[in-house]
C-alpha cells in the first residue's frame, strides 16, 4: 500500500527519520519527501504501527489512487477507475474534504470536489447495485491533491487528526499541538 502522512511545513525531514526508524519494526519504504507530506509504501501492519507510532505526523492518508487529470471528464474517468468498493464499506457516504491544486488547469476547488464526489458515488452505487449512498452513520474522507494535472486521491485513515491523541479538554495559556512538540524536541 502507498500512504502520505502529513506535517507541518518545516516538519518533513524529522517524520521522513520517524519512517525510516520504524523500518527496523516492520516494512516501511519511504518514497519521495514533498511540501507539507511525506509519501511511504507499507503493509498493513506499517499502516497501524505509523497511526501509532508517529509522533511528528498531523494525519495519515491511504493513496487510492494516482492519474492524469487535465479536465474534468479525465478526472471523472480517473476516480471512476479506482476499486473504491475495496476500501469503502457499502454503509459509508462519501465525504470530499479539501482540494488542493498547484500548477494545473483544475483550478475550480469545489468543481473538483463535485466532480470527484460524483464519480466515486458512481463506484460505488454500481459496485454495491444501489441507487444511491447513505447520507448518515459512517462517513469516508476523501482528499484530492492535484499538482502538474497529475491527480492523488486519498482516503483519511486516521478519523481525528493525530495531535489529538491524549486531547486535553482545557488547554494552557498557550496550547501547543503535540505533534509539534515533538518536532522542536527532534530538532
Amino acid at each position: 500500500m502507498t500512504a502520505l502522512a502529513t506535517c507541518a511545513a518545516g516538519v518533513e525531514k524529522m517524520l521522513s527519520l520517524e519512517l525510516r526508524k520504524l523500518k527496523e519494526k516492520t516494512n516501511i519504504n519511504v518514497l519521495n519527501v514533498g511540501f507539507g507530506n511525506v509519501c511511504f509504501q507499507t503493509n498493513i501492519q506499517g499502516i497501524y504501527l505509523a497511526l501509532m507510532s508517529l509522533r511528528t505526523a498531523d494525519r495519515v492518508f491511504l493513496v487510492l489512487g494516482e492519474f492524469e487529470a487535465d479536465n474534468f471528464d479525465s478526472l471523472f474517468e480517473g476516480v471512476r477507475s479506482i476499486p473504491l468498493q475495496e476500501f469503502i464499506p457499502k454503509d459509508f457516504f462519501i465525504v470530499v474534504d479539501k482540494v488542493r491544486t498547484k500548477q494545473s488547469q483544475l483550478k475550480a476547488q469545489t468543481g473538483i470536489q463535485s466532480v470527484v464526489h460524483k464519480a466515486a458515488a458512481d463506484t460505488l452505487c454500481s459496485a454495491y447495485k444501489v441507487n444511491r449512498l447513505n447520507e448518515t452513520g459512517n462517513k469516508a474522507v476523501l482528499r484530492v491533491y492535484i499538482e502538474k494535472d497529475r491527480a492523488s486521491i486519498l482516503l483519511d485513515i486516521c478519523g481525528d487528526p493525530l495531535f489529538k491523541r491524549g486531547y486535553r479538554m482545557e488547554g494552557g495559556v498557550a496550547p501547543l499541538r503535540e505533534t509539534t512538540a515533538a518536532a522542536l524536541l527532534f530538532l
